[in-house]
């Protein structure tokens, strides 16, 4: 079932690949997984893991596992939307824990980013 950050996301995409309830799904689940990721770009900017000042390597090892699983994660939800004219819907992961950690760019280059990089995953 659908979320409400889930619908409000496919109906930025509506434009593109329309909206059906699978649309809707995958969507929520790429809204579901956007705060984790989130998250953790703010660990890595200023985090509070007491591992970060005791053991580097395994803070390091720790975090960068987890981005890594959830960037494949929502990556694959994203091949799962439909393809639009000019080619795929594809995931640009922002580095930046002030803004959006997930943002959606389509071919046609339209946003509404203030930065211009994609469509805003709500969170």
């Amino acid at each position: 079932m659908g979320t409400a950050k889930g619908r409000k996301l496919a109906w930025k995409l509506n434009p593109y690949i329309g909206t059906t309830p699978a649309i809707v799904d995958t969507c929520s689940r790429i809204c579901r997984l956007h705060p984790a990721l989130h998250r953790i770009m703010v660990e890595w900017c200023n985090g509070d893991d007491p591992l970060r000042e005791t053991d580097q390597d395994a803070w390091h090892a720790k975090w960068t596992a987890e981005q890594v699983r959830l960037m494949d994660l929502i990556t694959a939800h994203v091949e799962d939307l439909p393809h639009v004219d000019g080619g795929q819907i594809i995931a640009y992961f922002n580095q930046d824990p002030r803004g959006p950690a997930v943002l959606l760019t389509t071919p046609d280059g339209l946003c509404d980013d203030t930065g211009g990089r994609g469509w805003v995953v709500p969170r």
